[in-house]
């Protein structure tokens, strides 16, 4: 068994969930031998096919559907998603699901995105940066 297999087992039995936890690495240049997946409505619907099976990369382009999730992953952004972003972050406030002094606080990558490869985490070709585990609230 992979170093990798192993380790989702362990947090599948650890957090009593029969959800494969996904992988996602941020590289410079897209693993041979993986599909380029196509461009999503959201990053989140990114980790719904990994978490489907799919073994797949995405470019930074890919990501700007959702400006919250272009700003969190650093995909580099028009002068006009930095609008939409601002705009969506301001609709945010008002409807008090955020405040003002958590807007400098929401997540960046420091490197600017170029790919990302998501698998589930048994199955990913390179090296993950983090993986994402779903599982009952007790969990």
């Amino acid at each position: 068994m992979s170093e990798l297999s192993s380790l989702s087992a362990g947090l599948q039995q650890d957090l009593k969930t029969q959800l494969e936890p996904i992988g996602v690495a941020y590289v410079n240049e897209p693993p041979a031998g993986v599909a380029h997946g196509a461009a999503g409505p959201a990053s989140c619907s990114y980790w719904k096919r990994a978490l489907d099976g799919e073994v797949f990369f995405t470019a930074a382009d890919d990501h700007l559907s959702c400006p919250i999730g272009a700003h969190t992953h650093a995909a580099p952004m028009s002068s006009e998603k930095s609008a939409e972003l601002m705009g969506m972050i301001g609709t945010m406030v008002q409807l008090g699901y955020l405040s003002m002094a958590e807007v400098p606080k929401i997540p960046q990558r420091k490197s600017p995105l170029r790919f990302a490869v998501y698998a589930p985490l048994s199955k990913m070709p390179v090296k993950p940066d983090l993986a994402l585990v779903r599982g009952p609230p007790r969990s």
